[in-house]
């Protein structure tokens, strides 16, 4: 005849039984979450490099304009003191 102890000793085990499938029935469950947040993070991570790349291009965009601008402002003053210098000479 099995002492209280061996009944308790056997009622914990089924319960740990049963508590370790749980536990493995929730593991097998959390794989596509794990699996769903790899991919979120991995979206993130090119989304982020897009958004980088994306503001790379637009500075660079902005300074070739300005060296553009700048560079048509110089020509446009030269040519401007040109025919001032050449219309004051032809007046004298």
């Amino acid at each position: 005849m099995p002492t209280q102890a061996d009944l308790l000793i056997q009622k914990l085990s089924s319960e740990l039984g049963s508590l370790r499938k749980q536990v493995e029935n929730m593991e097998d469950g959390m794989k596509p979450l794990v699996d769903i947040s790899a991919q979120i993070a991995v979206i993130h991570h090119r989304l982020d490099e897009i958004t980088k790349t994306k503001e790379s291009w637009g500075q660079r965009g902005w300074m070739v304009l300005t060296i553009w601008f700048s560079a048509l402002l110089s020509l446009s003053v030269a040519a401007a003191g040109i025919l001032l210098t050449y219309s004051l000479g032809i007046k004298k």
